[in-house]
């Protein structure tokens, strides 16, 4: 990898380092009253993902590792 995608991607991960369940989820009640903490991904997070999809599918072919990874993870589950 040169030194320009290197950078890239550690740019990436220093930026996804800041993601958390605790800043992309959300607090209410569920049917019975008690409290529930659920997932909210905010609008920072899907553009990361993003980010990142776009970096994997331009730097790695279709049959690959990354993007076979990226793609069995998949947005759902994120």
């Amino acid at each position: 990898m040169n030194k320009k995608k290197k950078k890239e991607l550690d740019l990436l991960i220093k930026e996804g380092d800041q993601y958390n369940f605790s800043n992309n989820s959300k607090g209410g009640t569920d049917l019975g009253g008690g409290w529930i903490q659920y997932s909210n991904a905010s609008k920072e997070f899907n553009s990361w993902v993003s980010k990142v999809e776009h970096f994997i599918r331009s730097n790695y072919s279709e049959n690959s590792g990354p993007v076979k990874a990226f793609e069995l993870v998949g947005y759902s589950t994120l």
